[in-house]
């Protein structure tokens, strides 16, 4: 079996309610990931492409607009 690569992009909570606090300001995911990979630059894999990828999957329990929304983000 093929160990899976751990996500270099992995939020910490206050980084988690950041990002909630973004989306509540209405920037759209493309403009969070921007300010993300800024926060993170140490993570970065050298292909923007893989590291959007890696933010998207990061951020995709902050977003309230997504059905895997997490409301203990909140609740901290």
């Amino acid at each position: 079996m093929k160990k899976r690569k751990k996500n270099p992009y992995q939020l910490t909570d206050e980084e988690k309610l950041a990002v909630v606090d973004l989306y509540a300001q209405f920037q759209t995911t493309s403009q969070i990931v921007d300010q993300v990979m800024g926060w993170k630059s140490h993570a970065t894999t050298g292909d923007t492409e893989k590291d959007r990828k890696y933010v998207r999957d990061a951020i995709r329990t902050c977003s309230p607009k997504s059905t895997v929304f997490s409301f203990q983000i909140i609740v901290t």
